[in-house]
């Protein structure tokens, strides 16, 4: 099995509006899906490369999902196999995504 990066950002927008600025830039749709534990509704797409992306509310089981981004509106998920995570990264930035900092 090929190695796995997980990687998160956040950003100041709904999710809505950050789902519909990732699908312009990659090119891609992400679908509208349901989840209580996910804060309600969030967007999800898988990429021919094999990377997964989550849009979402910041909130996982009423709690902030990124408690030190309190601010952030919404966060985003991408698992990816390691060969694509500079180019999949460097295109997520391009749209104002701010990386999680992880201690």
């Amino acid at each position: 099995m090929a190695d796995v990066v997980e990687l998160a950002y956040v950003h100041a927008d709904p999710p809505t509006m950050v789902a519909q600025a990732m699908s312009a830039a990659l090119g891609v749709t992400l679908s509208l899906r349901e989840s209580l534990y996910r804060g309600g509704e969030y967007f999800y797409a898988e990429l021919p490369d094999g990377t997964a992306l989550r849009v979402q509310h910041n909130v996982d089981l009423d709690e902030l999902a990124e408690p030190a981004y309190a601010d952030a509106a919404t966060v985003v998920y991408a698992s990816m196999p390691r060969w694509a995570a500079a180019t999949v990264g460097a295109l997520l930035r391009r749209i104002d995504l701010v990386p999680v900092i992880v201690d």
